[in-house]
């Protein structure tokens, strides 16, 4: 499974790969620990099993793992399903003729399944309470008759068969809310032979009236419910598989919808779901393309209408490609005859989607890039400035220990766009305690106090910066210096007689500081991926991994 994290602004950071065995054919998100963060609940037919991973909270997940359900389990539901308010998991077998219901702990393990048996080859569920006995009820679909089955739970968390209620051809997809504003809970059908839906109104005691139908495009495999338009009425979208659309029916609130109006998709659209993505408070729709591995965001306009989709791609490339790939780019772009200390060259833009917010954001968490109008630079706790903006040989005598060699401005060593010289236009009194490498005592730096180091300046930071998004740059490793000695005899004298230690390390100095880099990185990873800065709207720290495999 490929985890691509949100920007909320309706685009996608690369994706990274979770594996979860051969072929899986659903998942689902839901809470499984109680830790407010979402977890992952997949089915794998290939060796009867669903997979768990539980999320760490920084958007990565843990290892799966495995619990056993019957013969070939393909599809699944979560909620809760006995009287102790712990989500648990409902699985379709389709061969077993069952659904087996995997109690929670509630710490995000399961307990055993028990089996429900079936007169049919089940396809696909959905849970509602349709008899308003607050007990969460099924409603389950049959490829075989063209139906589907009402399923009520009684007081003795048993399922008994309530009644079948005929749909269109081949229904493979169910969903439950209030079509017609009546607060009783209704049904729409995907029915994939004949192009269409069937509406299925509910009598809110755990019956239903005969089938409405409402044209498709092709082959429709996925519904999905919500209020596109902002008149308090459920509309629908529907994944077309044959025609590389989604259909979105906008609802009257009375049981009906407007004729469908086709959106294009990807290749062989598979799914469809819908969310506010860019935090506008307008739902957005995201579609699944299994004919090309990707997926395809429609931003939605709040008028029941949505933007052309925008496609991302779900092949992923191993991270050191992706570094790579950056550092590529920065060295195009910092080889430039006219991009010289910090002065950008006039062919270089960002892409439109990139523009600032159009309302004023009211967290940090919502920032653009394009948002940040300055960039400071708090000092590089190891490189110092070493030969910042040196254009001549005495140039090179500057050590400007209050520059960062990878971020900073235009001017002298006095007038470095830096984040402790800014803080002292508005506080002189102000404080920032800096931490600098100290050639006599590599020790002082080691990993376990570098990172002791950088927790102390951000909790000051996050104790007395208001409005801040403080964004880090992983150490570089300085042995890639030594190179500066291949210039001659003269090149050699002058820098070991100017940086003999900094630049130019002992064999224990290089020995420890080749061990240490990879630890820097990883325990500064930790601390950032730990949520620590992460408590409130108004700050949080991001990092950016591209020093990680650099030379």
């Amino acid at each position: 499974v490929n985890v691509l994290l949100g920007n909320r602004n309706g685009s996608f950071q690369s994706g990274v790969k979770y594996q979860i065995g051969t072929n899986p054919t659903y998942m689902i998100a839901a809470d499984f620990n109680n830790d407010s963060r979402p977890d992952l609940a997949l089915t794998n037919p290939n060796d009867n099993t669903i997979r768990i991973l539980i999320n760490y909270g920084n958007g990565t997940f843990q290892t799966q793992v495995k619990y056993a359900t019957e013969k070939n389990p393909v599809f699944l539901i979560s909620d809760t399903f006995n009287e102790d308010k712990i989500l648990d998991l409902l699985v379709v077998n389709y061969q077993a003729n069952s659904i087996s219901l995997v109690i929670g702990n509630g710490d995000g393990t399961f307990r055993a399944r028990i089996p429900f048996m079936l007169s049919y080859n089940a396809t696909n569920m959905a849970a509602g309470d349709f008899n308003k006995d607050n007990r969460t009820d099924l409603v389950v679909t049959s490829v075989n008759d063209q139906s589907v089955s009402i399923l009520l739970t009684t007081k003795d968390n048993i399922l008994e068969n309530l009644g079948t209620y005929q749909s269109g051809v081949l229904p493979t997809f169910v969903i439950v809310d209030d079509f017609n504003s009546d607060t009783k809970l209704d049904l729409v059908v995907v029915n994939q032979k004949n192009n269409s839906i069937s509406l299925l109104l509910g009598n809110g005691d755990g019956t239903f009236r005969n089938q409405s139908s409402f044209r498709t495009g092709t082959r429709p495999v996925s519904v999905v419910s919500g209020d596109f338009d902002n008149d308090k009425k459920v509309d629908l979208a529907v994944a077309n598989l044959g025609n590389r659309s989604i259909s979105v029916l906008l609802g009257y609130g009375n049981g009906t919808f407007q004729s469908q109006r086709f959106y294009k998709t990807g290749k062989s659209p598979s799914s469809v779901i819908a969310l506010d993505l860019n935090s506008d408070k307008i739902t957005d729709l995201i579609v699944a393309n299994q004919g090309e591995s990707t997926i395809s965001v429609l931003i939605g306009y709040g008028d029941g209408s949505f933007h052309d989709q925008k496609k991302f791609n779900t092949k992923l490339g191993n991270d050191k490609q992706f570094v790579e790939d950056y550092a590529q780019s920065l060295l195009k772009l910092f080889s430039q005859s006219d991009y010289v200390y910090g002065k950008s060259f006039d062919n270089f833009s960002c892409p439109m989607e990139n523009n600032p917010i159009n309302v004023i954001p009211t967290s940090v968490h919502e920032l653009r890039p394009s948002d940040i109008k300055c960039i400071a630079a708090l000092c590089d706790s190891l490189t110092v400035g070493l030969e910042a903006h040196a254009t001549t040989s005495i140039g090179l005598f500057m050590k400007n220990r209050n520059a960062s060699w990878s971020i900073s401005g235009d001017y002298t060593f006095n007038r470095i766009l830096s984040l402790r010289n800014i803080i002292r236009q508005y506080d002189k009194a102000l404080k920032v305690k800096l931490f600098m490498f100290l050639c006599q005592d590599l020790d002082k730096h080691s990993p376990s106090n570098f990172t002791k180091y950088e927790t102390e300046i951000l909790d000051y930071l996050h104790d007395n910066i208001p409005r801040a998004l403080i964004n880090l740059v992983l150490i570089l490793n300085v042995r890639g210096v030594d190179l500066l000695n291949v210039g001659g005899p003269i090149c050699r004298l002058f820098h070991n007689k100017t940086y003999l230690c900094a630049a130019f390390l002992s064999e224990n100095q290089a020995t420890k500081l080749n061990k240490w880099i990879p630890q820097y990185h990883e325990m500064l990873v930790d601390l950032i991926h730990s949520s620590r800065y992460d408590t409130n709207d108004n700050f949080t720290v991001v990092i950016q991994p591209f020093m990680v495999h650099a030379q």
